[in-house]
C-alpha cells in the first residue's frame, strides 16, 4: 500500500483516524471497507460536519439520513436530507 501522495502528504490506512474532524466524506469506490461503513462507526461519529458525497450507491441511505447526514449523489442533482 502507498503511504504518501506524490506531494508528500501522508496516507492513513485507518479510516477512523482519517475521518476524525472531517468536514465531508466522499465515497468514490465501492470497496468492502466502504460498503461495511455505518454512520454509527467511530470514524463517521468523529466528523465535524455530517456530509456525504457518494458516487457508488453502495450505502444504506436511510441509515445515514437517520444519523443526521446530508447526502449528495453524483447521479442525482437533489441533496437528500431529513429536515
Amino acid at each position: 500500500y502507498a503511504t504518501a501522495l506524490p506531494d508528500g502528504s501522508s496516507l492513513d490506512r485507518d479510516l477512523d483516524s482519517t475521518l476524525a474532524g472531517a468536514d465531508i466524506l466522499v465515497i468514490l469506490t465501492d470497496h468492502e471497507a466502504y460498503r461495511r461503513l455505518r454512520p454509527t462507526d467511530t470514524g463517521p461519529v468523529g466528523m465535524i460536519h455530517r456530509r456525504l458525497i457518494h458516487t457508488r450507491n453502495c450505502l444504506d441511505h436511510a441509515g445515514w439520513l437517520a444519523a443526521g447526514f446530508a447526502i449528495w449523489r453524483l447521479d442525482s442533482p437533489v441533496r437528500m436530507r431529513t429536515d
